[in-house]
């Protein structure tokens, strides 16, 4: 308390406004427990100022969160300012980061390892020092400069932020094989599109100066969920600035949005700033550990099928990477079926294409129809729709997907869908399906799935018994796994074709693996032939007895 009346009074004798004299008597505030229980990070200034901010000011709470900055700033701007300080000063500033130049950089007097302080009497030393030196020196107002530097904003991370983040994670140290990749920062596009990821970056007067990724996970071992944090990078000209105590304090906030019971990290063995920031913010040190990877290549020899399913899981996540930022952008041209083909149509099936090339088959794509020799007699080819539900995807609505059926003489032996949105992934090959690796069956859902109908078009009318609601989704792929894990009783499309190939390739393996079944009106079973633009009318249902029933109906 008499140190807070102290610096308040010298501000006030220095003619300091109100809210200078308020932010001079309470910028200690960030100490007191009943108030620093409460943040998201143990540095006092910054708990101290988003209190004054919302108590006093947003001036006030700015003053507050940059006095520490401002010691450290008049400490290499003033020969001999280190000197009178205190040796609690002294050793709360080496804790701090130690001095800064007049750029706002780490002097080099100053670089290493910090052991982390918590000295109040060296807090309440430094602040009474900086008042006084603010009003009474010939360096106010590069000083004053300096605390109303612009604000730093913590946002997600954009696809456009690509470039500013490969400077960041290079600038790291160790990541040097990023920078010779073909595309850098590609899943840059895939993480943004994630339900249990976050990017986010730092922003000071327009420039990127950092940024964290986090994704939830379920550890069984630990019996908890845990947000990893993958990377947090700050640009070296903003270290020891607050930018990375800003970030982890957005990592902390997004990790309990997720559900997540702790936040885990891993640090490089170099890297003695990054640990002692990490203490300082809470984080315990485990016991040493040694980390392994091993790539997951191709295997030429495995069977067909299994190469397959590998081919479109890698497929799936390169779509996802491909299309980000893509939504606005105009029609390139027509895809083979008829329909427009768009920006993220495109990058999607390059993106598709290249995860397939390696497999021996002939691939027919929604865009540029077949690729390869027209397959003959017990030869297997690649139904391909790299983007199903474009409009979708476009609108920004979910789900969309990319979908791949293996096809030999007309029926579906294999079958991928990935849910882009969602994550959701189904499989089948061999006479198993699977939905997110667990065993999928159909079932007499009380809910159907009909087609997006038409602009102007009423809503189909349709009785099935039992089913009480009916669902449109507009990617006819997820709706037609959604009938093969059991999620709905049928799809219901008779009344106009609008199932490709490509549509229906992968979600029929995974329909008839589940125990479903799948005809065309009149009650045969669909033989799909390499053609991208023939189209089908078709029933999907939990059952034979149920689809021949709804394709014998009135209407059917």
């Amino acid at each position: 308390m008499t140190h807070a009346l102290q610096t308040a009074h010298f501000a006030r004798a220095a003619g300091a406004d109100d809210e200078l004299i308020l932010a001079a008597a309470l910028h200690d505030v960030g100490r007191l427990p009943s108030i620093a229980r409460r943040a998201r990070t143990s540095l006092h200034e910054y708990v101290g100022g988003a209190f004054v901010a919302e108590a006093i000011s947003p001036r006030a709470g700015r003053i507050v969160a940059a006095h520490v900055r401002a010691k450290r700033y008049l400490v290499a701007l003033e020969p001999g300012y280190r000197d009178v300080l205190s040796d609690a000063s002294r050793a709360c500033l080496d804790a701090q980061g130690g001095a800064l130049d007049p750029a706002g950089t780490p002097s080099s007097a100053c670089r290493g390892r910090r052991t982390p302080s918590r000295c109040a009497a060296g807090t309440m030393r430094r602040r009474f020092r900086t008042v006084r030196r603010w009003r009474s020196t010939t360096c106010w107002r590069s000083t004053r400069a300096f605390v109303a530097a612009p604000e730093l904003i913590v946002r997600p991370a954009r696809w456009t932020d690509r470039d500013a983040i490969l400077r960041l994670t290079l600038a790291m140290g160790g990541h040097d094989d990023v920078a010779r990749r073909d595309d850098p920062m590609r899943r840059l596009g895939a993480a943004l599109g994630r339900a249990d990821t976050r990017v986010v970056v730092a922003e000071r007067d327009g420039a990127i100066v950092g940024f964290a990724e986090v994704q939830a996970r379920v550890s069984m071992v630990a019996d908890r969920f845990e947000a990893w944090l993958g990377a947090l990078a700050v640009a070296p000209q903003a270290r020891r600035g607050g930018v990375g105590a800003a970030l982890l304090a957005a990592v902390e906030r997004e990790a309990r949005l997720l559900g997540c019971d702790a936040i885990v990290l891993e640090s490089s063995a170099w890297r003695d700033d990054a640990y002692a920031f990490y203490r300082r913010s809470g984080f315990d040190e485990r016991a040493p550990a040694v980390r392994f990877a091993r790539t997951l290549s191709s295997d030429d020899d495995a069977a067909l099928l299994q190469r397959f399913l590998d081919a479109a899981a890698r497929a799936a996540n390169a779509v996802a990477a491909a299309i980000a930022g893509l939504r606005d952008e105009a029609s390139v041209g027509q895809g083979a079926d008829g329909a427009p083909t768009e920006a993220a149509d495109a990058a999607a099936e390059d993106a598709a294409l290249r995860a397939f090339a390696a497999l021996p088959c002939a691939i027919v794509s929604e865009e540029r129809g077949l690729i390869g020799a027209p397959p003959g007699p017990g030869d297997c080819w690649i139904a391909l729709d790299p983007l199903d539900g474009s409009r979708n995807y476009r609108a920004g609505y979910p789900p969309y997907a990319m979908a791949a059926g293996l096809v030999r003489d007309g029926v579906a032996i294999a079958g991928y869908v990935a849910d882009l949105t969602s994550g959701r992934r189904w499989w089948a090959a061999g006479g198993a399906a699977y939905v997110d690796g667990r065993p999928a069956h159909t079932r007499r859902s009380p809910i159907a799935v009909v087609p997006s109908p038409s602009s102007g078009a009423p809503p189909a009318r349709i009785a099935i018994p039992g089913v009480t609601r009916i669902r449109a989704s507009g990617s006819t792929a997820i709706d037609l796994c959604r009938v093969a894990d059991g999620s709905a009783a049928a799809f219901v499309a008779l009344d106009r074709a609008v199932a490709h190939a490509h549509d229906l390739a992968g979600a029929m393996a995974v329909i008839v693996a589940a125990g479903g079944c799948v005809l065309e009106d009149g009650g045969r079973v669909p033989v799909l032939a390499p053609d991208a633009a023939a189209l089908h009318r078709i029933v999907a249902a939990a059952d034979r007895e149920l689809a021949e029933a709804l394709t014998t109906a009135p209407g059917g």
